[in-house]
């Protein structure tokens, strides 16, 4: 990388994008704002709560504008988060606003797009075995559930508003994650 690159992860909760973010923060030494460690001190378990509804967006928004912060100091790291609208086809605010001063202060930002498919995702929040998960993998649930969770997060069109790299997280960690440096490099 020849200037600042602010790292974005984006997919579906479960599609393995902290793992690859941790691997490349490994690979780089780039800084990793982990969404979730912060979210989990605050909450814990208790993500279907008002306090959470109302704070895990600006608590995002905050963590995305340390990363600016730092690329413009010439830092470079590493951002995490499902973004819904990006991977819905939208516009994503807080991507907007970061892709928007990489261009006025000279970083760059690459978007990596973690998929899998609907069972694996499935297998691995069941594995995972987060609290937190539980409720998105109740196939009776229409309004927070697995109906809900594969319209909202796995039958998506992806970030086509976005330059970005696909990632198939099926495939081993060390292989998407020789394709992310590579295309860090371009």
């Amino acid at each position: 990388m020849t200037k600042p690159t602010i790292v974005n992860f984006m997919g579906a909760p479960g599609a393995g994008k902290t793992t690859l973010a941790e691997r490349i923060s490994q690979e780089t030494g780039m800084y990793f704002f982990q969404r979730e460690a912060v979210l989990d001190s605050i909450f814990g378990t208790e993500r279907d709560t008002p306090a959470y509804n109302q704070l895990a967006g600006p608590i995002t928004k905050a963590m995305y504008e340390v990363a600016v912060i730092n690329a413009k100091l010439g830092v470079s790291s590493i951002t995490e988060a499902p973004l819904k609208p990006a991977i819905q086809g939208e516009r994503a605010g807080f991507l907007d606003t970061m892709i928007e001063a990489g261009k006025q202060h000279d970083f760059n930002v690459a978007v990596i797009y973690c998929t899998a498919p609907a069972d694996t995702v499935l297998a691995y929040l069941k594995q995972r075995g987060a609290a937190r998960d539980e409720p998105k993998y109740d196939p009776t649930n229409t309004e927070t559930g697995w109906p809900w969770f594969l319209k909202t997060f796995i039958d998506v069109p992806g970030p086509t508003l976005y330059e970005h790299l696909r990632v198939d997280t099926t495939l081993s960690v060390d292989r998407n994650v020789k394709n992310i440096l590579e295309y860090l490099q371009r």
